[in-house]
């Protein structure tokens, strides 16, 4: 699919209209808004890490859940905070770089923009392939379970 793309021999040649660079500088303030609203996020989460391994969720009055809990769940609450610090920090990037590369005219500024958005969808795309196959295993155990306790 990339070799279909243009070579440009020059990269100083490529030039922004007016059209685009107004496009560019509402994706920018975009996804500044939304980087800060998921490094918030992602704070909150960490909070919640730090609450289940300080106070054991499974001893609050006449909880159901297994002695230790809290630390399962604390370790899952700061495995989601990581990633998710790491995608608000690539589209925080993004939104940094886009405003140099617009402001400025720095086109390096540009290419490290969408570098670090290219990063985002990457590591976005590998995290849903992780998903949906953690979706499909917990399938099969599922109809495994199913069919040997029909038997």
């Amino acid at each position: 699919m990339e070799d279909n793309l243009p070579k440009f021999e020059n990269r100083e040649e490529l030039l922004i209209n007016g059209e685009v660079g107004a496009d560019l500088s509402k994706a920018m303030s975009w996804a500044k808004f939304l980087s800060i609203v998921m490094f918030v996020g992602t704070g909150m989460v960490f909070l919640c890490a730090i609450v289940c391994f300080a106070l054991d969720p499974s001893s609050w009055l006449d909880s159901a859940m297994l002695p230790g809990m809290g630390k399962i769940l604390g370790g899952l609450y700061l495995v989601i905070s990581v990633v998710y610090f790491f995608l608000a920090y690539f589209m925080y990037m993004f939104a940094n770089k886009l405003r140099k590369a617009v402001t400025c005219g720095d086109v390096t500024a540009l290419g490290c923009g969408v570098r670090n958005m290219k990063y985002y969808f990457q590591f976005y795309g590998i995290l849903t392939i992780v998903a949906l196959a953690a979706v499909v295993l917990m399938i099969i155990i599922a109809a495994a379970g199913a069919a040997f306790l029909s038997i």
